[in-house]
């Protein structure tokens, strides 16, 4: 299988194979790739399925690379054009296929969606031809399997999970999740349910497992979910505020929409996830994993990225003002147009990324690294009351250029 991705990555990279970063930039995408291959098939889907869904997260490269290659054309002299080479195949960039609103493993994870993954969560998988999660639940919510594996019914008024009665001790309103005072569902497994909109607020939910799971809409909103695992999980528009998720994985998940305002996520794994338009607001995100994800749109106001990887990303019009950024890694990342407004960033890592239009006005900026960013990105950054130290200084005008503003150099 790794020969079908390196065949993939041919096709992306081969124009560039004369630029040492491209081919650095090559090797780390590979291992994305490889990683994100061997969760989707832990996830249940097929071997072409798979790759499938592991290609369209490839994410918007063609501009880093066009931009390596017009630096590279700069320093080997007038003869060399920066456009010899015409960069990625259409279609695998934004606007041209997937792009990063629509990565990861759409295809059969939608309600009633009509070209699912043969055997994966589209109808006929788990929906309401496989009999999964019909019927009403506690306080009108949504039902988990009735009797569960046991068969056994639930208590009146709700629907049992493995012969566990979602009466005492189910959240108010929910599904029958137990609570840390009643029945603890982490010893359950919930792959490839149809818990749309269920109701897990409060639940003790640790090492629970929930991959492939159509979870849209569905409420975690204090639950703890420690160490749990939702990979290639549908989870839309998800209510996870103040939850408490470290060390879970979402890996290769839907989480468009999803609220982790407040949650605590240290070394959490978001893995080529889509994330667009999440909310991570006063989140605590220490130590976790992003890189490959689709991220436009997010915002991190006021949220601790210390140590956060953010690789690979396409970040476009994402908002992290205010955060909290200390060794920070957002190498090859989409940046365009993102917002850092009002940060004080130590350490963090931006080689090679895009940040045409993204904002730095009124940050602190302490051994922040711009290695490999193109001449037209430092140009275009605004750094309108800014304050950084010589080292950062110093990486922002390698190559030549030449940013503006009104900035302090210290």
């Amino acid at each position: 299988m790794t020969s079908r991705i390196d065949g993939l990555l041919e096709d992306l990279f081969g124009p560039y194979r004369d630029l040492p970063a491209a081919q650095d930039l090559r090797a780390e995408v590979r291992e994305d790739l490889i990683e994100r291959f061997g969760d989707l098939m832990d996830a249940g889907f097929d071997e072409d399925a798979a790759l499938r869904a592991t290609s369209q997260s490839v994410g918007d490269l063609e501009e880093i690379l066009r931009d390596l290659r017009a630096e590279h054309a700069d320093d080997a002299g007038p003869d060399v054009r920066a456009d010899a080479h015409p960069g990625v195949v259409p279609g695998t960039g934004a606007g041209g296929g997937p792009g990063p609103d629509a990565p990861g493993v759409r295809d059969g994870m939608g309600a009633g969606a009509g070209d699912g993954v043969p055997g994966g969560v589209g109808a006929g998988g788990i929906g309401a031809d496989a009999g999964v999660g019909v019927g009403a639940g506690v306080g009108g919510g949504a039902a988990l399997p009735p009797g569960g594996a046991s068969g056994g019914g639930g208590a009146p008024g709700g629907a049992g999970v493995s012969g566990v009665s979602a009466g005492a001790g189910a959240a108010p309103g929910g599904a029958g999740a137990g609570t840390r005072e009643g029945v603890p569902l982490a010893v359950l497994r919930f792959n490839a349910m149809g818990l749309s909109h269920a109701d897990f607020r409060g639940a003790f939910l640790d090492n629970g497992n929930f991959n492939a799971s159509q979870l849209v809409g569905a409420i975690f909103a204090g639950a703890s979910l420690r160490g749990a695992t939702l990979k290639a999980a549908h989870l839309a528009g998800a209510d996870f505020r103040d939850a408490v998720a470290d060390g879970a994985t979402f890996n290769a998940s839907h989480l468009g929409g999803a609220d982790f305002t407040r949650a605590r996520l240290a070394e959490t794994a978001f893995k080529a996830a889509d994330l667009a338009g999440a909310v991570f607001d006063h989140a605590v995100l220490s130590g976790a994993n992003l890189s490959s994800a689709s991220a436009t749109r997010a915002t991190f106001t006021r949220a601790d990225l210390t140590d956060a990887r953010f690789s690979h990303v396409a970040m476009r019009g994402a908002d992290l003002s205010s955060a909290t950024l200390v060794g920070t890694q957002l190498k090859y990342t989409d940046l365009r147009g993102a917002s850092f407004a009002g940060n004080a960033l130590t350490g963090v890592v931006l080689d090679s990324s895009n940040l045409t239009g993204a904002s730095f006005a009124g940050s602190t900026l302490m051994h922040v690294s711009f290695r490999n960013c193109s001449k037209r990105t430092i140009a275009s950054l605004v750094l309108d009351g800014a304050t950084m130290d010589r080292l950062t200084y110093i990486h922002l005008t390698a190559h030549g250029a030449r940013p503006s503003g009104s900035f302090t150099v210290v």
